[in-house]
């Protein structure tokens, strides 16, 4: 089967099922985000930054919620079937590791008084979390104190930053026509088989 035979799910298919993932996404970082209070810890954040590679590989392997309430599936646009799940880890793979080596290039280097401070900040960060339940009064007036005094910004190389973004984003984008290009189809149709 070519491309051309694979006809795509209608636009507002496809818009709806997105919007409904981004909400759920979007509720459940809200969710996380107040139960774990205003704590940014680096391994939460490095954790949330795994969640876009992870959510694509939700969508072409089993289907997001957004997709099955709307009758939508991503499919090898070659083939008109789901993605095999090698293809779909290596991409997860690439993405995960431009994310860090971008995450690596882009920060200056800091001195090690500057990494303490930081590390002591988020250390008091998470004990206030700890202490106190959300929204308490006690906490609110901790964290107030706690923000007044915030440590060294981290400094980040702007132009670093957009070239190793870009140069990133690029070879993503490349790996991705390559091994798994992607079309949203109805389900239903020929050529909308989640076998693979």
């Amino acid at each position: 089967m070519t491309g051309r035979e694979i006809s795509p799910a209608s636009r507002w298919r496809r818009t709806l099922a997105g919007l409904v993932d981004v909400a759920i996404a979007g509720g459940v970082a809200w969710l996380w985000r107040r139960r774990a209070g205003s704590s940014a810890g680096s391994g939460k954040a490095r954790w949330a930054a795994m969640f876009t590679p992870a959510a694509e590989l939700i969508r072409e392997q089993l289907a997001s919620p957004g997709q099955w309430l709307f009758g939508v599936r991503t499919v090898d646009r070659r083939t008109g079937r789901r993605v095999e799940p090698w293809r779909t880890l290596v991409l997860l793979g690439a993405s995960a590791g431009g994310q860090l080596l971008v995450r690596r290039l882009t920060r200056m280097a800091q001195t090690p008084e500057q990494e303490r401070d930081r590390d002591h900040f988020m250390q008091e960060l998470s004990a206030v979390n700890e202490r106190y339940p959300a929204g308490s009064r006690e906490r609110d007036a901790e964290m107030r104190a706690l923000m007044a005094r915030p440590p060294s910004p981290i400094v980040v190389n702007p132009s670093r930053a957009m070239a190793a973004s870009l140069a990133v984003g690029l070879i993503n984008n490349r790996l991705r026509r390559r091994l798994a290009p992607t079309i949203e189809v109805p389900v239903g149709r020929r050529g909308a088989s989640h076998s693979p």
